[in-house]
């Protein structure tokens, strides 16, 4: 009974935590990605509202 503690005391300690990239990365990607695709979407509205002022 102890030896089986031990082993599965063993291989508890051996596994390793994943190492987790930094959040902080992620976050300026994230910020970035949202940013572009707001400025996308705003060039469009303006395109599109530029074209309906236009063909009047």
């Amino acid at each position: 009974m102890s030896a089986d503690l031990q082993q599965i005391k063993e291989q508890t300690e051996s596994r390793s935590i994943p190492e987790q990239p930094n959040q902080e990365t992620e976050f300026k990607g994230t910020f970035v990605s949202v940013m572009a695709l707001g400025a996308f979407v705003v060039l469009m509205w303006l395109a599109v509202f530029i074209l309906f002022i236009v063909r009047q």
